[in-house]
């Protein structure tokens, strides 16, 4: 079976979800599976191309993206790689266009990741209704099956009015056999890593900030790690700054790689208080390093709450505040969450496990014609 999966871009602008198809379809390869990736090519794709292997990437270049021709490009490479099955990993995009108007026979999947999210849908909310009714409609319906990653986002999908075969399968994460204990230079970190976006409410996660306890923050840094996908990093700075934080709080830009790997071993807690997710990788992420989580419940994550590797927030500042100055007081309580996060990276999200899982619901597809 030839599996393709196809995405708007294979690079780190595309925030998580490459992140997510990377350890997917290196653990299916690893099964024995024929894995294809195809990709929008932007500005990083060359340079980050090799974080990919042993899976080569197809680019494809982006010339004619405004007009539609990017759409084209992408589905000739689709005719000439004659998949079993495509999956399509997102949606509003030239990936979703281009497999809207691929007549290759094979029968397509489709992850949202995310984007069928209630909050989500309401961003950009007329634009989306337009590329709904000329293309991801259509492309939505005739899927072999929709992939959810969580319950919550099963949900979000009937509510968008999809009556077809659901399957839930979360994302997975690759586990170091072994990690050290949780650092204890001072000050300790509290670590926020993905897109600098509303979404993730990181303007209230610096309003709650603002509100802890002086000694608190003199004890713990605030450090905000992503790259800025729409222009909002300044106001995002200048509200530190009005708030008189000063270096209580950094922007580091986005991190990959071992500086990704790094900023990961030097914090001592992970915090993630977003509107709407998907399943966040940079949450799975967090617990394979074996680091306690702050997140709120729109991170479909409901097992980290179950197994005490995760504290709930809420996105009111106030709220947010009063948890985190409960919780980063508590070194024992930090040290048992780091653990238990641990543990369930291994136990329920090792890729190799969820690659399995993948391909069974793809072999029924394709069995199944």
């Amino acid at each position: 079976m030839h599996i393709v999966h196809l995405l708007d871009t294979s690079s780190r602008l595309g925030g998580g979800i490459p992140e997510a198809v990377k350890g997917l379809a290196r653990a299916q390869a690893a099964a024995g599976a024929r894995v294809s990736v195809l990709a929008g090519a932007d500005a990083r794709s060359l340079a980050d191309a090799s974080d990919w292997a042993p899976l080569a990437v197809d680019n494809v270049p982006s010339a004619g993206f405004a007009n539609g021709l990017h759409g084209a490009a992408l589905r000739a490479r689709l005719d000439e790689l004659r998949p079993d099955l495509v999956h399509l990993h997102g949606l509003w995009g030239p990936a979703a266009r281009a497999l809207a108007g691929w007549r290759g026979g094979a029968p397509h999947v489709v992850s949202p990741h995310g984007m069928l999210d209630s909050w989500a849908l309401a961003r950009s909310a007329a634009k989306k209704r337009l590329s709904a009714a000329l293309w991801e409609g259509g492309l939505l319906r005739r899927a072999a099956f929709i992939h959810a990653l969580a319950g919550a986002e099963e949900q979000a999908v009937r509510a968008y009015g999809l009556a077809g075969r659901v399957e839930v399968v979360p994302n997975g994460v690759t586990c170091r056999q072994q990690i050290g204990p949780l650092t204890s230079a001072r000050p300790r970190t509290l670590l926020f890593m993905a897109r600098i976006h509303p979404k993730k409410g990181l303007a209230e996660l610096i309003a709650a900030w603002a509100m802890l306890p002086p000694e608190l923050r003199h004890d713990w840094h605030l450090r905000i790690a992503g790259w800025d996908e729409i222009g909002i990093l300044d106001s995002l700075r200048q509200q530190a700054a009005a708030a008189g934080l000063g270096n209580g709080v950094s922007f580091p830009g986005g991190l990959h790689g071992a500086d990704k790997d790094a900023a990961l071993h030097g914090a001592s807690a992970f915090i993630l208080p977003s509107h709407s997710e998907g399943l966040p990788m940079a949450v799975l992420e967090a617990w394979a390093h074996g680091l306690p989580v702050i997140m709120t419940q729109a991170c479909n994550l409901p097992e980290g709450f179950a197994a005490g590797a995760a504290v709930e927030v809420t996105t009111d500042p106030a709220q947010m505040a009063t948890v985190l100055a409960r919780v980063l007081a508590d070194d024992s309580a930090l040290a048992a969450m780091g653990a238990a996060g641990r543990r369930l990276a291994l136990e329920r999200f090792a890729w190799d496990t969820i690659a399995a899982r993948m391909l069974a619901h793809y072999h029924s597809v394709v069995e199944g014609r």
